[in-house]
């Protein structure tokens, strides 16, 4: 098997797991937790798209939500959280949601407070979700080879993501 040079590296979908987990202390891990829930609606929104599929690397995702969409201080790493942004704010303009003040919502309640339930159920969620856009990508990717490499049309690629999502019953 043949391993990709970092350069060709796929990068993150959404941020792993682990970086929320294993953060080394509670205020970090409340921080990455708040900052992840208040980009969630709109990252999610524009991950919808199979075209766009946004991915950062590690590192920019830990920048980002190390230091949130708003840093209230400059970033250990500016030039990661730089280039998190650039993509940050495609998204913003994709889905033209509101960023207002980024609230960290969790299916509905403001977070105020975070505790390890819902740092689990938030680890569980980011599991999910960068599973299954990691399945809809490689099938995109091995799909496009059928079509010469080119974008297959919208409809084929709209069954394709319906068959993956009965795989995963909501």
């Amino acid at each position: 098997h043949e391993t990709r040079p970092a350069t060709e590296s796929w990068g993150l979908w959404v941020p792993e797991a682990m970086l929320i987990m294993g953060a080394t202390n509670q205020d970090r891990r409340d921080r990455y937790v708040k900052n992840w829930l208040a980009i969630r609606p709109t990252w999610y929104c524009f991950l919808q798209d199979s075209y766009l599929r946004p991915s950062m690397m590690a590192r920019w995702w830990r920048s980002l939500l190390d230091s949130g969409v708003y840093p209230t201080a400059k970033p250990v790493k500016p030039d990661d959280h730089a280039k998190a942004m650039k993509v940050i704010n495609s998204a913003f303009q994709y889905s033209q949601l509101p960023r207002g003040n980024m609230t960290s919502i969790w299916f509905g309640n403001v977070i105020s407070h975070v505790d390890p339930s819902l740092c689990r159920q938030v680890a569980w969620e980011l599991s999910e979700i960068g599973f299954r856009t990691e399945l809809a990508v490689l099938d995109l990717t091995i799909l496009k080879r059928h079509f010469q490499n080119k974008n297959p049309p919208a409809p084929v690629i709209d069954q394709r993501n319906q068959w993956i999502d009965q795989i995963f019953p909501s």
